[in-house]
């Protein structure tokens, strides 16, 4: 099969960055993914993935209870960026090297860079939630929502609270006409983060059409 000029991460990237991860048990791709020119990879410092700032002690579960309990939008801020630092966190080193260059080559609107790289993490860690979060977002954008729906259901598999999922899941339901599918997903977002914005104002508009008319 011939790759195209975006086809990325394994070969190459495994004889720099795989290879001195590997040697510290980090996880390697499988050898039939498509190779990368090393080149392709972007270097730039397009934001190092947050550091959750919690201690460990303090649990997803204290982090969502305290979600709920928010009564100002900027302390349910900060608790959100807590809870999406611990889901970004893929507990490898490589991935999140992998991630990083995903979000920097997203910035830098190279899209087609940016789904070679989630395809190798999603491929590396099938169990990183943020993995195919993200890459469901960035099918989203190129128009995909079938596989963009597969994505955010596999997100939502791992982990049924992930907010930004579930609006997403939302939002493709609303493209598709099924407003009765994106207005249960709005609620379910609604519940997990009651101050994430515009949630309130799409349920509001939503139920109108679906519950306030003749079925």
């Amino acid at each position: 099969m011939r790759l195209s000029s975006h086809s990325l991460i394994a070969a190459g990237l495994s004889a720099g960055l795989l290879l001195g991860a590997a040697a510290a048990g980090a996880q390697t791709l499988p050898p039939d993914h498509p190779p990368v020119p090393q080149d392709r990879v972007p270097q730039g410092d397009a934001a190092d993935l947050p550091e959750p700032r919690e201690p460990p002690t303090v649990t997803l579960d204290d982090l969502f209870d305290r979600l709920k309990k928010a009564k100002r939008p900027e302390a349910a801020a900060s608790v959100s960026r807590e809870i999406e630092a611990r889901w970004l966190a893929s507990g490898s080193d490589t991935v999140d090297l992998l991630m990083i260059r995903a979000l920097t080559a997203i910035k830098a609107k190279d899209m087609a860079l940016a789904m070679d790289l989630l395809d190798a993490i999603v491929t590396l860690k099938p169990d990183y939630v943020e993995g195919w979060n993200k890459r469901a977002t960035l099918h989203y954008s190129r128009k995909d929502l079938g596989r963009s729906l597969a994505d955010i259901e596999m997100t939502l598999r791992l982990e049924p609270r992930h907010y930004g999922a579930l609006y997403g899941l939302a939002t493709v339901f609303k493209d598709l006409g099924q407003k009765d599918k994106a207005l249960d997903a709005y609620r379910k977002v609604l519940a997990l983060n009651p101050q994430m914005p515009n949630v309130e104002k799409e349920i509001k508009e939503l139920a109108t059409e679906v519950e306030g008319r003749d079925l």
